[in-house]
């Protein structure tokens, strides 16, 4: 499955339960500004990520909903990091290996 940007975040941030405006606010925060997730992208996400397993409606009352990260959303998550590191181990070895 791909990972975009804006749905690592929103993973990353549902390790605790949250609702919708505080996922983009959160989002913003933990990329440092470089993701601005808006409503419409959010709330696709979260219905997305739904569909797929990857979050679950942790509270409903009646005014917000909060959500929160499944076991295969952790495990998603956990893939996605370990991809990334090994990316960034590969592109380290492939620069020092140009400029020694």
């Amino acid at each position: 499955m791909e990972v975009s940007a804006s749905m690592f975040y929103l993973l990353l941030v549902l390790t605790e339960p949250i609702h919708g405006y505080q996922i983009m606010k959160r989002v913003e925060e933990v990329s440092a500004g470089s993701v601005k997730m808006g409503a419409g992208t959010c709330y696709g996400l979260i219905a997305r990520c739904q569909k797929e397993h990857l979050i679950k409606l942790s509270k409903d009352d009646g005014k917000k909903k909060t959500y929160l990260i499944t076991e295969l959303g952790q495990q998603l998550l956990d893939n996605e990091i370990a991809s990334m590191k090994k990316q960034i181990d590969h592109a380290e070895n492939y620069w020092g290996n140009k400029h020694d």
